[in-house]
């Protein structure tokens, strides 16, 4: 890497990515004049797996991405970045790892493609930066393959601030993040020629995940209510069975309508409700989701024949879970 924050020219993309044009998106807040097409696709997801074999001693792992990653370090979820940022300052953040061993590095890649203020995105900039180095600066080459992901689907929501994620887990490479997965026949990964990032490192602390159990659980006709008893900014996490194609309808929100039921349809215009497509048998696993939903409640009201709610690792009944940011004592 060049230091100082200095242009680095160490990133990668996908080939698909070789024609897609990057554009400057700054404007002033009331100009609507349109901006240059990229090319590019939006809501575009992509896992990408690195393997290598470090010898004895320390190393780091220096990552980034744009517009986003999750990492997982030897099947384990790790964590999530870069702070949103322009590309004349953009983050990284570095995890430590342990030598004598083989390390997969594994990454589910996001570009979102909407314009918007939660993240820099819609500029036609999609890709990866990663380099691990040993105690003494040396770096390591990762041999570094992908595949796109076709599993999530979804329109935007708000004002074009995130899109809904339907999940299908028929199209989702169970296990892809695990050292044992066969990755042989995926792609390999390009130089992003077009790269004119000036990385340094991340000023702020990375995004702490925690979790919380529903403090209630309430049956309702074909379905259940989860009620987390305060307002989250996370991620559901359910485990179901059933048959391939058969679908959980899952709805979130802040607080319930006259019915008691979830009020899904917030006041900020968004409406959350998403369809999770099952695989065929065995228990599901919702993965984590890459953009968060706000929710005090969360409800699963209806599934199809044969698909039955399971417990969740580590939870109470039916495995309702949520990720979210740390709670401010009361």
């Amino acid at each position: 890497m060049t230091k100082g924050g200095t242009q680095d020219t160490g990133w990668l993309t996908v080939p698909e990515w070789a024609h897609v044009r990057q554009i400057n998106v700054f404007r002033r807040e009331q100009d609507t004049s349109p901006l240059p097409p990229t090319g590019a696709p939006a809501n575009f997801h992509v896992l990408a797996r690195g393997v290598l074999t470090l010898g004895e001693g320390d190393y780091r792992l220096r990552l980034t991405a744009d517009d986003h990653y999750q990492l997982w370090l030897n099947g384990v979820y790790t964590g999530q970045g870069p702070a949103p940022a322009y590309p004349e300052r953009y983050p990284y953040l570095t995890y430590p790892l342990t030598g004598g061993q083989t390390v997969t590095v594994a990454l589910h890649l996001y570009y979102q493609g909407l314009i918007n203020r939660v993240w820099n995105s819609g500029d036609g900039r999609f890709g990866l930066w990663a380099e691990i180095v040993d105690s003494n600066g040396e770096g390591c080459p990762i041999d570094w393959r992908y595949q796109r992901c076709t599993a999530y689907s979804g329109t935007p929501v708000g004002y074009d601030t995130q899109f809904l994620e339907d999940f299908d887990a028929r199209q989702y490479p169970e296990g892809w993040e695990q050292p044992d997965f066969d990755d042989s026949a995926w792609g390999r990964l390009i130089p992003a020629l077009w790269a004119d990032y000036h990385l340094i490192p991340q000023e702020t602390e990375p995004l702490w995940e925690g979790e919380r159990l529903p403090t209630e659980i309430h049956p309702i006709p074909g379905g259940l209510l989860l009620d987390f008893g305060r307002e989250l900014a996370g991620t559901l996490h359910l485990n179901a069975s059933g048959h391939a194609g058969q679908s959980v309808l899952l709805r979130f929100g802040e607080e319930l309508n006259w019915k008691g039921r979830v009020r899904y349809e917030l006041r900020c215009n968004c409406r959350y409700q998403e369809r999770w497509t099952l695989n065929e048998g065995g228990k599901h696993f919702t993965p984590i989701r890459l953009q968060g939903v706000p929710l005090c409640g969360g409800a699963v009201p209806g599934w199809d024949g044969g698909v039955e709610p399971l417990r969740q690792r580590a939870a109470s009944s039916h495995g309702g879970r949520v990720m979210h940011p740390p709670l401010p004592h009361r």
